[in-house]
């Protein structure tokens, strides 16, 4: 008797712990209360997210800050850095700009294999 009882309390213990589990899966999946939460859904892993970006800020500081980078330049020689790279980034946009006029001028192909008889 002593054996069954074992036998049957494993049983009852194994089905209390399994709905315990059934029931805590099933109640941890997301309910949307609205739309804005189920559009969320998709687009949960391409969210900003804050606390990450701001504890990755604090890294990146504390590591300029060991290796000294905040006094390598002094103020004088971080406004020519500054100036200069503002400098290079306007010509670029320029270039890019000229490029794209120069390209418009001519007309789009429309036949590849037509236009290019003459390379083949």
């Amino acid at each position: 008797m002593p054996g069954m009882l074992y036998r049957l309390n494993r049983i009852l213990e194994w089905m209390i712990i399994s709905t315990a589990v059934i029931l805590g899966i099933t109640y941890s999946s997301p309910h949307f209360a609205d739309e804005v939460d189920q559009v969320r859904a998709y687009t949960r892993n391409i969210e900003f997210d804050y606390v990450s970006w701001m504890l990755n800020a604090a890294e990146v500081k504390v590591q300029q800050s060991a290796v000294g980078v905040p006094g390598y330049l002094s103020q004088e020689s971080s406004k020519i850095v500054v100036s200069d790279y503002l400098h290079v980034t306007q010509l670029i946009i320029q270039t890019e700009d000229a490029l794209k006029r120069f390209n418009s001028r001519f007309v789009p192909i429309t036949d590849n294999k037509l236009h290019s008889v003459y390379i083949r």
